[in-house]
């Protein structure tokens, strides 16, 4: 969805693009529809949700990508301080298929692998039928699981859900293709609590929380990227790469780290940068003293490339209303001991 963001904003400096987003307009009307549809079939029991064994907490979002949903998963195990939960994600991007499994390796996708190796002591899984890995989970010992990416899963009941949105764009500027929007505004009142992710300030997150509670009744907290501060790198001459859902938030921050960005590439999320070292070559000959990415992208490397590269951490810090975030993880922990 990135690439087609990118495209509708090089189009937008074209002459004629008044043409291609009417067009885009148009098949965002289909998609909108289409959604709408799939609710309704579940509305009317033509489509049925199972219910798992164990409690289902679903972290989504409305939109496609850049919310912090992922960095918000590991948050949420990080405070939780429990080995007795599971993660299931779809694998996006997997190059394997088959039944629900543990996560391996890059193989079974960028962001279930990360989640896997910062999550080292609970299992991840990924599937397509979030419901069998429900049931593997269980299996493992898992008394609850994380559903990653699951606002859109239909097919498994959730017993806690969790929505991620963008303090600068909450809704997406419409539906897919014409915006980045994928769900429905009125399905925020299934949510039980609403993360409002990258506020400026807390007139900002306000009128966030209020343009949200329009739609839903669920208890507002904000959040913020923070990045590892790695003492090495600051005040160096950098080249960085980033193939995240929101970039510019970490070429910001490390401006603030003290690091001179001397050349960058962006990459589409989950992208692959299959031209490093022509990079790193060009950032040394323009005078880097390092070369620098995200965790996310340091993962899809190989071991010879990774020896160019120093990765940075991304880490999710709670930014207001914290009582209400306290709130959600005493709600998980009673609902896994019930």
């Amino acid at each position: 969805m990135i690439k087609i963001e990118n495209w509708v904003q090089q189009k937008q400096k074209e002459t004629g693009f008044g043409l291609v987003k009417g067009f885009l307009f148009f098949l965002s009307r289909f998609y909108q529809a289409g959604v709408w549809a799939r609710h309704k079939f579940y509305d009317l029991k033509l489509l049925k949700s199972q219910k798992a064994s164990i409690p289902i907490i679903s972290v989504g979002n409305i939109v496609c990508g850049g919310t912090g949903k992922s960095e918000f998963v590991y948050k949420l195990i990080s405070d939780l301080k429990r080995d007795d939960l599971a993660i299931l994600s779809r694998g996006y991007r997997s190059k394997r298929t088959g039944s629900s499994r543990l996560v391996k390796d890059l193989e079974d996708g960028d962001e279930p692998f990360m989640l896997q190796k910062r999550c080292s002591k609970i299992p991840v899984i990924v599937g397509k039928r979030r419901e069998d890995s429900s049931e593997l989970g269980a299996k493992l010992g898992a008394k609850a699981a994380i559903l990653d990416d699951g606002m859109q899963y239909l097919s498994l009941k959730k017993d806690l859900q969790i929505v991620m949105v963008r303090a600068n764009d909450p809704f997406g500027g419409g539906f897919v293709p014409f915006g980045m929007r994928r769900e429905l505004k009125r399905k925020l009142e299934d949510a039980d609590y609403i993360g409002i992710h990258g506020a400026t300030g807390l007139q900002n997150y306000e009128l966030v929380k209020r343009s949200l509670l329009c739609y839903s009744r669920a208890k507002c907290f904000g959040t913020r990227y923070c990045l590892d501060k790695n003492k090495k790198l600051i005040g160096l001459k950098v080249g960085v790469f980033c193939g995240v859902g929101n970039p510019q938030f970490f070429m910001g921050e490390l401006k603030k780290l003290g690091l001179e960005i001397i050349k960058k590439k962006i990459l589409a999320d989950h992208q692959i940068f299959s031209s490093l070292r022509e990079f790193c070559d060009e950032s040394n000959r323009l005078g880097a003293e390092a070369v620098v990415c995200t965790t996310k992208d340091y993962i899809k490397l190989t071991e010879d490339e990774k020896s160019l590269v120093t990765p940075i951490e991304i880490d999710m810090e709670i930014s207001y209303d914290a009582e209400k975030y306290q709130n959600l993880i005493e709600q998980i922990n009673n609902s896994v001991m019930r």
